[in-house]
């Protein structure tokens, strides 16, 4: 360079100068002498070796770009660039701006780039529109945008340079200042910062008016931007707002910033100003939309209007890639946006989903035009060029592989560390993170780490390692940073794009290799950071198994040098401390052991008291888990009828914490009160009812937690769909029928499969009970409303929640949706029914007229008409043009609690609660025209889609009664068909050989068969004039006996389940027929009757074969042996008979045994070893010697039913104590005592090959046990998974047992 000086000065002196040195020479000149080869410095400058070849031969120009990197990778002082001055006076007038790169990088466009900035006019315009509209409404403008979308783009290079030209319609608005900012981990300190700054208040008195509250900060800052009548607003713009929640750890300083930005937006109470303090736009990724729904102002912003940012289409990329070329003088070769388009995704000729480029498509782009660019030939952008990148994912990995090869070898080492501090490494994904720039240069000192901390080694030895670690970081960053991978203030350095963090393999296989010790490690600077911040508090110092941990992590010298001095300081320290604990506790040892040695009589007898104490608090601990687990389980059973889901998960933890027998008996019964596991219809009051659109389904919603599919033309249940955890209150089919909606007080909206009858989804989002459901004509939206003021809007396909209709506090109690879709209407308590917009969001009218609290609203077929219900005992008709009243129906003596119009608008229907009536209107001359009664306290009514029936349900005010449920002739207005799910008081129970059928009789003589596992009635059948005493199916299943109090016994083809045919009626009785029993051949039945006698009857010829008579009371019980040779008999006497069947005799009598019950059931074990009876109690009966086995005691009332499992191992026994027990067949030990039966068991039954039991009672339900506790424990967890019971059970303060 001194050489260079002195031919300048020659030149001054006159001589004759040299030939003048072209720039290409120059540049080869000073690469020499630097000691750089071509292709070194190709690596350093991140420019081709090709390409700098023929820049020195001067077959391409030397840019200002490429010289001013030359300059700082050479060290000249900036020779080249001075060197390229005159050229440029030269050519100045009629150049192109060769020298300026149009195109970022992975790097956002600034501000300064505006004028590169290309393809997002109309997404500025609809931004500075929407921003207008700030002007008149408070709350913040959101931009939402998936990550690579370009928001930072947009609002840097896009809103700011437009508000500049003075875009608002606010005179003088291009000079309002402006304060761009990003949160970091203190997002207020940041924005004070910046507001102090732009607008030149004191950051001491703004930080003083913002503790005062919101208010005060606003009038702080609109005194600093104006005053008078000057209409002056500071613009704040939030970059990468979801940094509030990723990078700030308190969740106060959030709420803090979050309502600081809210206040800037309102008007100050009296400041009679014309603009508000502050227009607020905030940049969120999109990802974080629930995040921000989570603070009501910001979601109050939102449903004013957002604006959301999509990926750029295919016209937009290509204005993107082409625009900034054409501004900046360069051209693009021929086919080089069709390649760019093709591999964003986007190919013309070629069927695509959606003409868009993909997400984080932009910066991959951006970056490959980049380093096309420092390809380009004579101010053409190529396709050569573009290919040398390696494409887009190429170009970015390929400028951060050339980066990497650029550092000396430990310099990549520390490259490694930089990164990866760079880096949120998450358990399935990673994201950057912001780190202070005294961080980075912290790092990296692998090699000395044992220097660091040898007792021997000098503080200039250590302090000149630290030199030469922040030393490499510091060219690491500097690197990264020239390759615009990194962007770096004055403070922080952060990753220019995520991109990087995927589209280079390196880095990725980095954060692959560790993951799990990287988290650690991060944990462990956190941890360190806030120990320093907290003054090196003891306290705070890893110890344990977090110690271990974190010492694992750091083990190694690229672990440790991966750490800040801070972390390395926190962890050492950490690790002293623990070694001056364990140092005080051998010492302590020690001592102990000086003890132990002179009093070793003593130190046995210590070990001895201490092993007892051991067991003894062994012993203690199972005890304490016994204690807890039956206290646990005692809850449950008195949570079992109010809250069985709540019931089943304590029970649940009752035997998580300990499997004794009460918990066991708990969890069995509390999972058989859940009302999916009753066959039965409602067991209490029903609020709402609705017709499928075919008319084919019913659907009914009650307080007992369910809601029921009901067959239309036979009026049978269809399927019981359980899962609410309280009243479900509404019920609403979409259009097409697939899927019923219902909602309920247990603040959730549940949508099911009709045809599977399978839950679909749980909406979660409602603060109290929701009460209305509605479908929007197209399907596609489902409205809920609710106690807490709200009426939500849900997308059905994808399940989330679209928007929240609010205007207050006023609970809404039902909506529904106009004939067209586009209006929502919804009954308030505040007295007025409100007509929505659906899709602008907003209330078109409010309908204010009733005097008490708006209960139902329909809209009529043609959507002129709207009717609402009130408390105030009226129902009204609407004009939906002009908002008015046409008529008010008066009658009722109570609530009107439901409206509906017939299919062609022409009747209205009405019912009120507790007055027993729904009444009849005609619509066009406002008469009533009939009265629907004798059907219960009637609380809904609807109409069927033929118009020609109609249906009503009703509440009985009484737990575990049925309310009526009735079909209607809507002409007529006569009763058509009465609902059932069940008859009357359950006598008897059988469950089919296949496990598949489920037969049920009932006290007045139908006989029900159900699908078990449908939980389906299949059909009624009629049996006996009086009640069913008994069902027995025959051994293939083909037949079903039942006997009956009228002294027949009816037999019926189950050949065809959906068509059963009654086969004969047996006839021969004089008395009622107590049982029956088929053989296990099936060819004979026998039946017990109480005229005394015992009859057997040919099942194919249907012909009495014989009578065993001579008992001496009626016979209550009969049971074949599993070899088919021996029948037992049990009599009201008590006592049993075992009658030979070939000769037809008795072979022995088994006496009472002092006993003066009757013998009411007989069951021989599966292996015909044992005869079991139920009397006072139960008696267990050797077959082989007639001798009593056990006795079975512990029903505090007599026993009536008995089944043995069919594996043997078990008995269940069931009596009039209305509990069902288990016992262990070999043990004779109570194993479970099921409870909650609803009555007296009636009838006992376990279906074959299963663990399932079924039992009737005298509450008309038919039970279904499932008796492994671990399955019911499983299928609980399911349940509560798919229900979120957690979140809507009541009293539910016990950790989750399914965890």
């Amino acid at each position: 360079m001194d050489g260079t000086r002195r031919d300048r000065g020659d030149e001054a002196e006159g001589t004759t100068p040299p030939a003048p040195e072209r720039p290409g020479e120059l540049l080869r000149r000073l690469r020499r002498e630097q000691g750089f080869t071509l292709a070194e410095l190709a690596r350093r400058a991140f420019y081709s070796k090709g390409y700098l070849s023929k820049v020195e031969n001067g077959e391409k120009p030397l840019t200002h770009e490429l010289a001013r990197v030359c300059d700082q990778v050479l060290d000249t002082g900036g020779l080249l660039e001075e060197a390229l001055r005159p050229v440029a006076q030269d050519s100045a007038g009629g150049a192109r701006d060769d020298d300026a790169c149009p195109y970022p990088g992975l790097s956002p466009f600034g501000v300064e780039d505006a004028r590169w900035f290309f393809g997002r006019e109309e997404a500025v315009a609809g931004l500075v529109s929407q921003l207008a509209e700030r002007l008149r409404t408070p709350g913040p403008l959101l931009v939402m945008a998936p990550s690579g979308a370009g928001k930072s783009s947009l609002l840097r290079a896009g809103l700011l340079p437009a508000l500049a030209r003075g875009v608002l319609p606010v005179p003088g608005s291009q000079t309002w200042p402006v304060a761009l900012l990003t949160p970091g981990r203190r997002p207020v300190e940041a924005l004070l910062d910046r507001t102090a700054m732009v607008t030149g208040a004191s950051r001491r008195l703004l930080e003083k008016a913002l503790g005062e509250g919101g208010d005060a900060l606003a009038a702080a800052v609109g005194a600093a931007v104006g005053t008078g009548d000057a209409a002056v607003s500071l613009i704040v713009v939030v970059d990468q707002f979801e940094e509030t929640f990723m990078l700030c750890p308190d969740e106060a300083e959030q709420q803090e910033f979050v309502q600081a930005l809210l206040a800037l937006t309102r008007q100050p109470e009296g400041s009679g100003r014309a603009v508000p303090p502050a227009l607020v736009v905030l940049g969120v990724r999109a990802d974080f939309y629930e995040r921000c729904l989570a603070f009501p102002g910001l979601a109050a912003s939102m449903q004013r209007g957002h604006v959301t940012l999509g990926p750029m289409g295919d016209a937009q990329l290509r204005d993107a890639i082409t625009g900034p070329a054409r501004e900046a003088g360069l051209e693009l070769e021929p086919g080089l946006a069709e390649i760019l388009l093709r591999d964003t995704g986007l190919v013309h000729g070629r069927a695509v989903p959606a003409r868009a480029a993909p997400a984080g498509a932009l910066p991959l782009l951006s970056h490959a035009l980049l380093s096309t660019w420092q390809h380009r030939e004579n101010g053409t952008l190529t396709v050569d060029g573009y290919r040398l990148t390696g494409g887009i994912c190429g170009a970015v990995a390929a400028t951060a592989e050339r980066a990497y090869a650029s550092l000396p070898p430990h310099q990549q080492e520390t490259a490694r560390y930089v990164l990866l501090h760079l880096v949120q490494v998450g358990e399935h994904r990673q994201t950057s993170r912001r780190a202070r720039r005294t961080e980075l240069l912290d790092i990296g000192g692998a090699d000395h780490e044992a220097a660091d901390h040898a007792a021997d080694h000098a503080m200039d030895h250590e302090a000149d390692h630290a030199a030469d670690r922040a030393g490499d970081a510091e060219a690491v960053v500097e690197t990264f940073t020239r390759a615009r991978l990194l962007l770096v203030d004055a403070d922080h350095v952060e990753v220019a794009h995520e991109a990087l963090l995927d589209a280079w393999p390196r880095l990725r296989q980095w954060i692959d290799e560790d993951r799990a010790a990287l988290r650690t490690r991060q944990a462990l600077a956190d941890a360190a950071v806030t120990w320093e911040q907290e003054g090196r508090d003891t306290s705070l110092l890893y110890r344990g198994s977090r110690l271990a941990a974190a010492l694992e992590a750091a083990a190694g010298p690229r672990a440790r040098a991966a750490l800040t001095s801070t972390a390395r300081a926190f962890l050492q320290a950490s690790a002293d401390q623990e070694t001056d604990r364990q140092l005080t506790e051998q010492r302590r040892l020690r001592r102990l052991r000086a003890l132990i040695s002179g009093l070793a009589t003593l130190l046995v007898l210590s070990l001895l008291a201490g092993a007892v104490a051991v067991h003894q608090s062994r012993v203690a601990d199972d005890q304490r888990r016994i204690a807890e687990s039956r206290e646990l389980a005692a809850r449950a059973g008195g949570m079992m009828q109010d809250q069985p889901e709540a019931a089943m998960l304590l029970a649940l933890s009752a035997y998580r914490r300990s499997p004794t027998t009460e918990a066991r008996s708990s969890l069995l019964s509390t999972y058989a009160q859940f009302p999916g596991n009753q066959l039965a219809g409602h067991t209490d009051d029903v609020w709402a009812v609705t017709f499928s659109p075919d008319g084919r389904t019913m659907a009914t919603a009650s307080d007992d937690h369910t809601a029921k599919l009901w067959d239309t033309a036979t009026g049978g249940l269809v399927a019981t769909l359980a899962g609410h955890t309280d009243r479900v209150a509404g019920v609403a089919y979409s259009p097409d029928g697939r899927t019923l909606a219902t909602v309920g007080r247990d603040r959730t909206a549940k949508l099911w499969d009709t045809g599977t009858h399978r839950l679909v989804a749980t909406l979660t989002g409602h603060s109290s009970g929701v009460n209305g459901v509605a479908f929007r004509p197209d399907g596609r939206t489902l409205a809920t409303a609710s106690d807490d003021g709200t009426v939500r809007l849900w997308d059905v396909a994808t399940h989330r929640q679209a928007a929240v209709l609010t205007t207050g506090d006023s609970t809404v109690r039902r909506v529904a949706f106009s004939p067209d879709g586009r209006t929502l209407a919804a009954a308030y308590s505040d007295r007025k029914a409100r007509l929505w917009d659906v899709d602008a969001r907003r209330v078109t009218a409010t309908l204010a007229g009733h005097t008490n609290t708006v209960t139902a609203v329909a809209f009529s077929p043609d959507g002129r008409t709207l009717a609402t219900g009130s408390s105030d005992r009226t129902a009204r008709l609407w004009d939906l043009e002009s908002y008015r009243t046409t008529a008010t129906f008066e009658g009722h003596a109570d609530m009107v609690w439901s409206v509906a119009f017939s299919p062609d608008g022409r009747t209205l229907a009405t019912a009120a609660v507790n007055d027993g009536t729904a009444r009849l209107w005609d619509t066009t001359t406002h008469r009533a025209t009939g009265t629907l009664a004798g059907a219960g306290l009637i609380s809904a009514v609807a109409f069927g889609p033929d118009g020609r029936s109609m249906a009503t349900v009703a509440e009985t005010g009484q737990r575990g009664v049925t309310p009526p449920l009735q079909l209607w002739n809507a002409t007529t207005h006569e009763k058509a068909r009465t609902l059932t799910g069940s008859g009357e008081s359950t006598t008897a129970v059988a469950v089919s050989p296949d496990g598949r059928t489920l037969a049920a009789g009932d006290s007045h003589g139908s006989v029900f068969v159900w699908d078990i596992a449908g939980h389906r009635l299949v059909t009624p059948l009629t049996g006996p004039t009086g009640a069913v005493t008994s069902l027995v199916f025959s051994p293939d299943g083909s037949t079903l006996a039942g006997t009956g109090e009228d002294g027949t016994t009816r037999l019926w083809d189950m050949s065809r389940r959906e068509e059963p045919k009654e086969a004969a009626t047996l006839t021969g009785h004089s008395g009622s027929v107590r049982a029956a029993a088929f053989s296990p051949d099936g060819r004979t039945l026998a039946t017990a009757g109480s005229d005394h006698s015992t009859r057997l009857w040919d099942t194919r010829s249907h012909d009495q074969v014989a009578v065993l008579d001579g008992e001496p009371d009626a016979v209550g019980s009969v049971a074949f042996s599993p070899d088919g040779r021996t029948l037992a008999t049990g009599s009201h006497d008590g006592t049993i008979r075992l009658w030979d069947l070939r000769s037809r005799t008795v072979v022995t009598t088994l006496a009472r045994d002092g006993q003066m019950c009757r013998a009411y059931t007989l069951a021989f074990s599966p292996d015909g070893r044992t005869l079991a009876a139920t009397s006072c109690d139960i008696t267990l009966w050797s077959t082989d010697t007639h001798q009593r086995i056990a006795r079975l005691t512990g029903h505090t009332e007599t026993t009536s039913r008995l089944a043995y499992a069919p594996d043997g191992r078990t008995l269940a026994t069931a009596g009039y104590d209305r509990t069902v027990r288990l016992w262990d067949t070999q043990s004779h030990q109570p194993v479970a005592t099921l409870t909650g039966t609803g009555g007296y068991v009636s009838g006992l039954a376990y279906a074959p090959g299963s663990h399932l039991l079924a039992t009737t009672n005298t509450d008309r339900a038919v039970r279904l046990w499932e008796l492994d506790p671990e399955t019911v424990a499983a299928r609980v967890c399911t349940l509560s998974g798919e229900h979120r019971w957690r979140e809507t059970v009541r009293a539910s303060s016990q950790r989750n047992p399914c965890d």
